[in-house]
């Protein structure tokens, strides 16, 4: 089979193992004080939206190939899922007038106060560690495997995510150069008063 699902979660530590149950794992080590930590399950195909949690709050990235993409906010009160790509939200519309269809309008603009919800909390939760603790510099990542693989077409994928980025100056919106420096190595560099607005 030449799918590879991918799933990506942000929780709290404290809720690790609610997700650990579901053949999640750490993406990286942590800091074993962090407050909220990263997980990946690369046996997504396993893992249902019914299985997910509701009751404490969390973020998902859900990725496949011949998948929907989803993108997942819960808050522990709330749950929404919508689906996404990385550049943004797909929306159904309106074959007579050409616009989205108000219910996923509706749905995204729920899902995305949620997200908001649960991103003030974990900034909340790790403020403290964060402001006392250093930036750790180097983290150690997988490359991952985009594409039909069956039919050889599939091409390497790495996968940044996290509030590290945002403590390493690389905030949401913001837009950056790539650079091969050498074989093996990678430069990100942040352009200086360049970002892609959001419409509200």
């Amino acid at each position: 089979m030449g799918d590879r699902c991918y799933m990506h979660v942000t929780c709290r530590r404290q809720d690790i193992s609610r997700f650990t149950d579901l053949y999640f794992r750490l993406e990286f080590e942590e800091r074993p004080d962090s407050a909220v930590i990263e997980m990946i399950n690369v046996r997504a195909n396993d893992v249902t939206a019914d299985s997910m949690p509701t009751d404490i709050p969390f973020l998902a990235w859900y990725s496949g190939t011949s998948y929907c993409n989803l993108k997942i906010a819960c808050d522990g009160k709330e749950y929404w899922e919508v689906e996404a790509t990385p550049q943004g939200f797909l929306m159904a519309c309106n074959e007579e007038t050409q616009s989205p269809k108000v219910e996923n309008v509706d749905t995204v603009r729920k899902y995305l106060a949620v997200n908001q919800r649960v991103r003030e909390m974990f900034q909340l939760s790790s403020a403290q560690a964060a402001s006392s603790k250093p930036l750790r510099p180097t983290r150690a990542l997988t490359i991952g495997a985009s594409g039909d693989l069956s039919r050889g077409l599939g091409v390497p994928r790495i996968h940044l995510m996290g509030f590290w980025l945002e403590q390493a100056g690389f905030k949401m919106d913001g837009r950056i150069d790539v650079t091969c420096i050498a074989p093996g190595l990678l430069e990100l560099r942040l352009q200086k008063n360049l970002a892609i607005k959001r419409e509200k």
